[in-house]
């Protein structure tokens, strides 16, 4: 089996590294750990570039910008996770995780 551990970008950049986000993904990848991040629309291009550095990369796909994206663009849900999926291909992201609160429309 083979197994590449991640560490959370979030949690190292808020609690350990306290630096711009990008570099804290730089060296999560430099310890050789793969990068485990958020997704955001809006994400700075120094950091996707430092995700496209990463040995590995897994996205959480969130959901608290999407009702405004929505909104805002005319476009559907379904657009708003295929924007997320084609990102995460540009990243080699191998793992988008989705969590039910996400999907789950009330």
């Amino acid at each position: 089996m083979n197994m590449q551990y991640a560490l959370s970008l979030w949690n190292y950049w808020h609690y350990v590294y306290v630096a711009p986000q990008h570099e804290a993904a730089r060296e999560i990848a430099r310890f050789g750990f793969g990068v485990e991040a958020w997704y955001d629309p809006n994400m700075a291009p120094e950091l996707a570039d430092a995700l496209r550095d990463a040995p590995a990369v897994s996205v959480h796909a969130t959901g608290s910008w999407v009702k405004d994206w929505m909104a805002e663009t005319g476009r559907s849900r379904f657009d708003a996770y295929r924007m997320q999926l084609d990102d995460c291909a540009a990243f080699n992201c191998r793992t988008l995780v989705l969590h039910a609160s996400h999907i789950i429309v009330k």
